[in-house]
C-alpha cells in the first residue's frame, strides 16, 4: 500500500483515531502503532505545514518515550520499522535540533 502526506486539504482516511489500514499492517508491533497513532493526531492538532502545505509534527525521541511510557529504544525501534514501512518521513533540522516528522497516510 502507498501512503501519502497529509497536507491542509486532504481528506483523512475513515477511522482517523486509528486508520483502517494500520489492522492490516501485520508486520508491525502493538508499541509502534500505538506511536502512529500518537504522532498521526500530534500532526493534526498542531496543523503546522511546511512550504509545500504538508503537515508535520516535531517531537524528540525522550518526549516521545515519556508521552507513550515506552522505553527510548522502543521509540528508536518503531520510527525505524515506520519509516521503512513508509508510514512516516523523517528530515533532519541540524545538530541539536529535533527532527520533522511527515505522518503519511
Amino acid at each position: 500500500m502507498e501512503h501519502d502526506y497529509i497536507t491542509t486539504k486532504k481528506e483523512l482516511p475513515e477511522g482517523v483515531y486509528y486508520p483502517k489500514f494500520l489492522q492490516d499492517e501485520i508486520f508491525l508491533s502493538a508499541s509502534a502503532k500505538q506511536q502512529y497513532i500518537f504522532l498521526l493526531e500530534k500532526t493534526l492538532k498542531e496543523e503546522r505545514s511546511d512550504a509545500l502545505g504538508r503537515l508535520y509534527t516535531e517531537i524528540s525521541i525522550e518526549d516521545q518515550a515519556f508521552h507513550l511510557s515506552k522505553s527510548i529504544a522502543t521509540i528508536k525501534r518503531g520510527l525505524l520499522d515506520m519509516e521503512m514501512m513508509n508510514l512516516i518521513e523523517r528530515k533532519r533540522q541540524g545538530v541539536g535540533k529535533v527532527n520533522r516528522i511527515y505522518v503519511l497516510v
